[in-house]
């Protein structure tokens, strides 16, 4: 545990997205909300770390009057980070498209859908999959079937991600990672959802460009999340907090559990320890 000192060592909060920060109707509950708020009023800054694309967080950046009170976005997994105040990138790390045939190849044999990310659209080669589906509901993007994968995916791409059965989704993260070790990295952040990232993109990857752009130490960083992929971001902040919800690898990894995000598990948090 952590050397705590409530209500005036934190200057940086991250939270990750689905299962944190937002409840499963994908809003931000009043009370979060506002504890947010008042915090960034108070001089802490946010930062938002997500899986999503920068278009699948820009309408909670703005909730969230990030812009004014000088927040960063962490997306793609810790791939792409950009300073909300400006609009700079501060950090970027595309993943090597020459790996997209074997991706796709791999995709196919293990009945998966494979995505990117474009600016205006998710990018499939299964669109009538629901977990594809979903995925563009929840980044509030339309879906697009390929008709030519390779030729549409036009880059740079900061992720891939191998969508399909819960059930073959650990097998294949730990088959790929060890096929390709070095050239890319694999996460799971939904039990559906396997995420490939260039070697060595995680969520505390984002978080480091964030503090070292903002000139804060990581005892001073309180961190937020719920599933395998926000593991490293919980380890590395001075103080991890797992949500009520959260996985048992995230559980392991954090220095104290608050409640669900359904039941304002951050507020509680912020509430005690910032304001």
């Amino acid at each position: 545990m952590p050397n705590i000192s409530k209500k005036s060592m934190y200057k940086l909060l991250a939270a990750d997205l689905d299962g944190t920060l937002v409840n499963e109707e994908k809003i931000i509950t009043p009370r979060t909300f506002e504890s947010l708020m008042e915090a960034q009023r108070r001089g802490v800054r946010l930062a938002i770390s997500t899986g999503r694309p920068v278009e699948g967080a820009r309408h909670l950046v703005e909730q969230l009057r990030m812009k004014d009170y000088g927040g960063c976005l962490i997306s793609y997994n810790g791939a792409l980070v950009h300073d909300c105040a400006t609009g700079d990138v501060i950090f970027s790390q595309p993943i090597d498209t020459t790996l997209l045939p074997l991706l796709l190849r791999r995709a196919e044999e293990h009945c998966c859908a494979f995505v990117v990310y474009q600016p205006t659209h998710v990018l499939t080669t299964d669109a009538s999959s629901p977990y594809v589906q979903y995925s563009g509901r929840n980044n509030r993007l339309p879906v697009h079937e390929a008709e030519d994968f390779l030729t549409e995916a036009r880059g740079p791409l900061y992720k891939g991600l191998l969508v399909g059965d819960p059930d073959i989704m650990p097998a294949l993260r730990d088959a790929l990672t060890e096929e390709l070790r070095g050239q890319m990295d694999f996460c799971l952040s939904e039990t559906f959802f396997l995420e490939c990232l260039a070697p060595g993109i995680s969520k505390m990857k984002g978080l480091e460009a964030v503090a070292g752009h903002m000139n804060v130490k990581r005892e001073e960083i309180m961190a937020f999340g719920d599933s395998d992929n926000d593991v490293s971001m919980i380890r590395y902040a001075g103080l991890g907090v797992a949500m009520g919800n959260a996985k048992e690898n995230a559980r392991r990894a954090a220095d104290l559990i608050t409640a669900s995000n359904e039941n304002d598990g951050i507020a509680a948090v912020v509430e005690e320890y910032v304001l």
